[in-house]
């Protein structure tokens, strides 16, 4: 029995039609023509450049489309058949490599970030309604240098608590 070849894909072509919303047919096509894919950048490319192969008799001049450069403004209002086709596909694989840079944690998503910045608030909102309650003690009968030097101490104390991450969490 022949050893069975190890594909250089990372997905089986069963997913790559549901992540590319295309037939298997069609996937296995794009194998065996060395499709990037695993890279959705790459895709969102080569996909704009297949498209405008093919849309030449569609579209009355021959201008090249730089799919990376479109705005999102006009991705939202194609001129013709031909180019709405074609900016779905683009806005498809644009999801794609977002999803992907999501996952590999190269961008958090908002309600993480979101989430966060209620912790951090709640923890430096008690610890400056903390100054009402700690300070009385602190400065009583203190000369007006010794009150700075005290105040100083408390916001550097307090800057130091909120520079570490642990804490904020």
């Amino acid at each position: 029995m022949p050893a069975k070849r190890k594909s250089k894909y990372k997905k089986t072509q069963r997913e790559y039609a549901e992540i590319y919303e295309r037939d298997v047919r069609t996937i296995r096509e794009w194998q065996k023509k060395k499709y990037p894919l695993d890279d959705p950048e790459a895709m969102e490319a080569k996909l704009a450049e297949q498209l405008h192969q093919g849309g030449k008799d569609a579209s009355d001049d021959d201008e090249r489309i730089d799919a990376a450069a479109l705005t999102d403004e006009q991705l939202e209002s194609p001129g013709n058949a031909y180019e709405a086709k074609l900016y779905e596909s683009i806005l498809r694989c644009r999801k794609l490599a977002h999803a992907l840079r999501e996952a590999k944690r190269l961008v958090i998503p908002r309600d993480e970030i979101k989430a966060a910045l209620v912790k951090a608030n709640s923890v430096i909102r008690s610890r400056v309604l903390a100054i009402q309650g700690e300070m009385p003690g602190r400065l009583a009968g203190k000369a007006e240098v010794d009150i700075q030097q005290v105040l100083a101490d408390w916001c550097h104390e307090t800057l130091s608590f909120l520079a570490n991450p642990d804490n904020l969490a």
